[in-house]
């Protein structure tokens, strides 16, 4: 238990350092050489947070595994799936190989489905007494709020690059 409460803290920490770099970005950094450096830095924390989360969903998955009573091995799958897109949207525009809407598209859909993940799991895990109930309800919601994310899923498939492109309901 110690090792995911370990792997849930590095998580947390490097979402939270996320958070910093991209407040950062928006209030010193659009328009000058800082938004270069606060966009990376930004993306690189959510990289290493998508990275971090694979072995944590993995940890949570096994430790709990008696306990779910129907929560599925897929599901596991889907969060990895979600790890991975997210992290293939940090390198998009980190390399410099897309613009930041269609690498946020990307990672607005790999952590889409990483809410379904946590939604999920955090169902399964209600009303067990084996994690503190408060922590399973903000699991859903923050689950529900992050499957949101696969709104974009539209756009994604249409390879938006630009926001005027973007709205995939125009």
């Amino acid at each position: 238990m110690i090792t995911i409460q370990r792997f849930a803290l590095g998580a947390a920490i490097t979402g939270g350092l996320g958070l910093v770099f991209l407040i950062l970005l928006a209030v010193v950094g659009m328009g000058n050489s800082f938004q270069y450096i606060f966009g990376t830095l930004n993306d690189i924390a959510n990289a290493v947070m998508a990275v971090l989360g694979v072995i944590l969903v993995s940890l949570l998955f096994m430790h709990y595994r008696s306990q779910l009573q129907w929560f599925h091995p897929l599901f596991l799958g889907i969060s990895i799936l979600g790890r991975i897109v997210a992290v293939w949207g940090s390198i998009l525009i980190i390399s410099g190989r897309s613009g930041f809407i269609l690498a946020g598209l990307y990672s607005a859909a790999g952590y889409g489905l990483i809410g379904l993940w946590l939604f999920t799991f955090n169902l399964a895990m209600r009303g067990n007494g084996s994690l503190n109930q408060g922590i399973v309800t903000f699991g859903i919601i923050t689950g529900f709020a992050m499957i949101l994310g696969l709104g974009g899923l539209p756009s994604l498939f249409r390879s938006a690059t630009h926001s005027t492109k973007s709205p995939w309901w125009k």
